[in-house]
């Protein structure tokens, strides 16, 4: 893996977050830090613009119209469902033209609730994905991700509660959706329990590209893998989130402590265990009574067997949130 700068003894250079996200800033600071940008990028925030004078730009670019069609009904979209996107259109001549279409999220990622800290994932998600056009699927979403939470390290002091956040919901919903196009546990896993040694708030922006994609090519699973995962939690799919909680209790511990299965599952329960006011989309993900104990004393016992440089042992549940 690309290596990275080593953890230094004294406060992140970066500081506090802001205090809000400033979509513009972040605009003008994205192409500064990566030229390669420059000329064929365009930045529009759905919840605010007004599509048409992107459109002309994109009309004298030489865009087709069908690809401008699309642009207009991706920013409807991003408005009526209140995410973002980033998109690809094409010209007669010259490379194709990447427009990142933002919108506050309606569900949070990075982090519980909804601000300056998930904006900034989101806006840095969608510009891994400008970053790196031709990936396409689950890599291109963990390359996303990975950029995004490399760069959380300069925004933000409390960065890896955010990714860790973001790594338990990318498994949760990939659980109770039945798809893995998301499933980016893995490789945000792996950033937190490197940035227990390594200094991320300090990486250059052509570094944090480098890092994040050798991150996704090394974490993703393979399509194997994936449909391994997809499998083994399809019992899962459209249950209520509680109901799921025991449903996946019973699936993670019947499974091998040395398979996806079992990682995925107790890194979800542990994580819902550990933090008894945990929301997943608005909904308060709960284990509660006899259960909740038995549930935790047998995943303790299972993780407590594995080897101390397993990922499961080096990220830690808290349980004393719970005590």
């Amino acid at each position: 893996m690309t290596q990275t700068p080593k953890k230094q003894h004294k406060p992140a250079a970066s500081g506090p977050g802001p205090l809000r996200f400033d979509f513009n800033k972040a605009a003008k600071k994205a192409l500064r830090d990566h030229p390669e940008l420059r000329g064929r990028q365009m930045f529009i925030h759905a919840g605010r613009d007004d599509a048409a004078p992107f459109v002309e730009k994109l009309l004298l670019k030489g865009v087709d119209d069908e690809d401008i069609e699309d642009l207009e009904k991706t920013i409807r979209t991003a408005k009526r469902l209140k995410t973002s996107f980033h998109q690809a259109v094409t010209r007669e001549r010259g490379k194709p033209v990447g427009v990142l279409v933002f919108h506050p999220d309606r569900h949070p990622v990075f982090g519980v609730t909804s601000g300056a800290a998930d904006d900034a994932g989101t806006f840095d998600h969608e510009l891994g994905h400008a970053l790196t056009p031709d990936l396409q699927g689950t890599p291109a979403e963990n390359m996303a991700d990975a950029f995004a939470a490399l760069r959380h390290f300069e925004r933000f002091e409390d960065a890896t509660a955010h990714i860790r956040y973001a790594a338990w919901k990318r498994a949760a919903i990939s659980m109770l959706t039945g798809t893995t196009s998301h499933l980016t546990t893995f490789t945000l896993d792996k950033i937190v329990i490197d940035a227990q040694a390594a200094n991320f708030s300090t990486l250059s922006p052509a570094d944090a590209k480098a890092i994040a994609a050798d991150y996704a090519r090394k974490c993703t699973p393979s399509p194997k893998r994936l449909a391994k995962l997809a499998h083994d939690f399809a019992p899962l799919k459209k249950m209520p989130v509680t109901d799921a909680m025991e449903k996946l209790a019973a699936i993670t511990l019947k499974a091998k402590t040395s398979s996806d299965t079992f990682y995925l599952g107790a890194r979800v329960l542990t994580q819902a265990l550990a933090e008894p006011d945990l929301r997943l989309d608005g909904r308060r993900v709960k284990l509660a009574g006899p259960e909740r104990d038995a549930i935790r004393g047998r995943l303790t016992a299972r993780i407590e067997k594995l080897p101390k440089k397993h990922p499961l042992r080096k990220l830690g549940p808290n349980w004393r949130s719970y005590d």
